[in-house]
C-alpha cells in the first residue's frame, strides 16, 4: 500500500475524519471533450452551497451521522447499485492546517482493511484551500476507486464531495496505471460546479441572532407573548405562482389545542399548545399532481412537538402508481425522534437516532406565528433552531421586521414586512402581515404565495383537485 502526498495543494484549513463509500461509472481521466454525465441541481442552505449531482440517480437527503464524527447531508445510488457519493460536513475541528488533515485523512483511508493505494492532488483551481484524495481498496471480488473533494469552508468546517466505482476483478479490465494518477473527468466536472455562498460575516450574523433567540426563550417571553396573541381560527387560502404562473394552492388554519396523543393513558395530563394545519395542491403542465399535508403541534411549554408530514406524487402519465412519503416526529424536551416512510418501503425502516436539540430550539407550530408573537418591534434580527422538513436535520430561523409597506397587488392594504432568512440562503424571503401578524403574502425569489378568497381558489383549482383525488383513489396507494 502506497501514500502518494502531492505538495502542489493549497493550504491552510482545519480538519480530522475520513469518509468511505463505493459507486460507479466515473472511471475516464479528465479531459475537455463532451458535456459530461447529465445532472441536477443540489442546494443546500444550512451549510450554504449549492452543486450538481448526476441524474437519474436516487437520492437521500436525510441528514445522518457519518464516518469519522463528521454530518451526512446527501446519499445517492446510481441505477444498479454499484454507484454511490456522499456529502459530509466535519465541523469543529482541531488540526493545525490543511496539509495536516489530508495527511490524516489519507492515513485512515489507508488504514481501512483491502487498501492499497491513497494519492492526494491539489486543486488550484477551487479559489480556497482543496484538495482530491483518491483511495483504492480490494474488497472481495470487487476492486473499487473512490475520489474525495476537500474544501475549507471556514477555520472549523470542512466539505467533503466523495464518489467511486467498483469493477469486478475477475469480469472487469483492469484500470490502466496510466489513468490512476488521474481524477476521472465526470468527478471532476461535478467538483467544478461547486459554489459556496457560505460566509464567515454571516455565520457571526446568525450566531447573534442565534443567542438573541436563546435569550427570548430563557426569559420566557414567548409564554408572556401568547398571552396577548389574537389570530382567527378560520382556514385561510393562498394561491402559489411560480416565475408569476399560477401552479395551485395552500391552506393554513391555527388552533389553541391541547396535544393530540394521550400521556399516562389520560388526556388530562394533555399540554396546552398551538396546532397549526396546512394542505396543499401543486399542478405540473404535464399533469402531475403533488399533494401534501402538514400537522404540527407545539406546546406552549415549549417541551414538547409532534409533527406529521405525508406528500403524495401523482405521475401525470397514466398507468404510473402514486408515490407516498411520510414523516412523523415526537420532540420531548432535548430530543426528537423522526420516522421516516415511504409507499415503497418493503418493512418499515430502521427508526434513525433521535435529533439532541440545545437551547434556541422552536417548535414549527410557533414557528408558522412569529411575526404575530414578535411583532413589529423585532427590528434586530433573532433566530432559533428548527426543524427542516426536507433536509429532515435542523437549520437556522432567522427573522427581524422591516417595518410597513402597502402589499403588492393591493395597494390599499397595509402591511408589516418581515425578512425570513433559512440558514444561508442567498435572498431571504419576505413575508407581509396584517397588524395582528397573520400572513397576507410571502415572496421567496420566483415563488409567491398570496391570500385569496376561497371562492377564487375553487373557481381556479376545484376542478384539478378533484380529478387529482379521483386519480389516488384508483390507484394502489393505500
Amino acid at each position: 500500500m502506497t501514500i502518494v502526498i502531492n505538495t502542489g495543494m493549497r493550504a491552510v484549513l482545519f480538519g480530522a475524519g475520513l469518509g468511505w463509500c463505493v459507486a460507479a461509472g466515473f472511471g475516464q481521466p479528465a479531459d475537455d471533450s463532451g458535456a459530461g454525465i447529465a445532472t441536477t441541481p443540489y442546494v443546500n442552505v444550512s451549510f450554504g452551497f449549492e452543486m450538481q449531482t448526476p441524474a437519474g440517480w436516487k437520492y437521500d437527503r436525510t441528514g445522518f451521522f457519518g464516518a469519522g464524527g463528521s454530518l451526512g447531508l446527501l446519499r445517492g445510488a446510481a441505477p444498479g447499485g454499484r454507484a454511490t457519493l456522499q456529502i459530509l460536513i466535519f465541523r469543529e475541528l482541531d488540526l493545525p492546517s490543511f496539509p495536516k488533515w489530508i495527511e490524516y485523512f489519507s492515513e485512515q483511508l489507508g488504514a481501512l482493511s483491502g487498501s492499497t493505494a491513497v494519492r492526494v492532488q491539489g486543486a488550484p483551481d477551487a479559489g480556497r484551500a482543496a484538495a482530491y484524495v483518491t483511495a483504492e481498496a480490494v474488497i472481495g471480488f470487487d476492486r473499487t476507486r473512490t475520489v474525495y473533494y476537500c474544501v475549507q469552508f471556514d477555520d472549523e468546517t470542512i466539505f467533503v464531495f466523495s464518489l467511486a466505482e467498483a469493477r469486478r476483478q475477475l469480469e472487469e479490465a483492469p484500470i490502466e496505471p496510466a489513468a490512476e494518477e488521474a481524477i476521472p473527468a465526470d468527478f471532476l466536472r461535478l467538483a467544478k460546479t461547486l459554489r459556496i455562498f457560505y460566509s464567515t460575516e454571516t455565520a457571526e450574523m446568525l450566531a447573534a441572532a442565534l443567542q438573541r433567540g436563546k435569550q427570548y426563550l430563557a426569559r420566557f417571553q414567548l409564554q408572556k407573548d401568547v398571552e396577548k396573541l389574537e389570530f382567527g381560527e378560520e382556514t385561510r387560502y393562498y394561491e402559489i405562482l411560480l416565475e408569476g404562473a399560477s401552479i395551485g394552492y395552500t391552506t393554513r388554519r391555527f388552533a389553541r389545542e391541547d396535544e393530540p396523543l394521550q400521556r399516562s393513558g389520560s388526556f388530562t395530563n394533555a399540554k396546552e399548545g398551538l396546532r397549526a394545519r396546512e394542505l396543499t395542491y401543486r399542478f405540473a403542465a404535464d399533469g402531475a399532481v403533488q399533494y401534501s399535508q402538514v400537522d404540527l403541534f407545539s406546546s406552549r411549554d415549549l417541551e414538547t412537538d409532534l409533527y406529521e408530514m405525508s406528500q403524495v406524487g401523482i405521475p401525470g402519465v397514466a398507468g404510473q402508481e402514486a408515490y407516498v412519503t411520510r414523516d412523523q416526529c415526537v420532540r420531548e424536551g432535548e430530543a426528537l425522534f423522526s420516522t421516516f416512510s415511504t409507499s415503497r418501503d418493503v418493512v418499515l425502516p430502521e427508526p434513525r437516532r433521535p435529533i439532541k436539540l440545545k437551547s434556541g430550539y422552536l417548535g414549527l407550530a410557533w414557528v408558522r406565528l412569529l411575526p404575530a408573537l414578535l411583532g413589529p418591534e423585532q427590528t434586530e434580527m433573532i433566530a432559533f433552531t428548527i426543524y427542516d422538513t426536507e433536509t429532515r436535520t435542523l437549520v437556522t430561523h432567522a427573522i427581524r421586521s422591516l417595518g410597513e409597506k402597502r402589499t403588492p397587488g393591493s395597494e390599499s392594504v397595509m402591511a408589516r414586512i418581515y425578512e425570513i432568512r433559512e440558514g444561508f440562503a442567498e435572498t431571504p424571503s419576505v413575508i407581509y402581515t396584517n397588524a395582528a401578524g397573520e400572513m397576507l403574502r410571502l415572496e421567496a425569489g420566483g415563488l409567491v404565495l398570496k391570500l385569496e378568497d376561497e371562492a377564487r381558489i375553487e373557481k381556479l383549482f376545484g376542478k384539478r383537485r378533484e380529478e387529482a383525488n379521483l386519480r389516488l383513489r384508483e390507484s394502489a396507494i393505500k
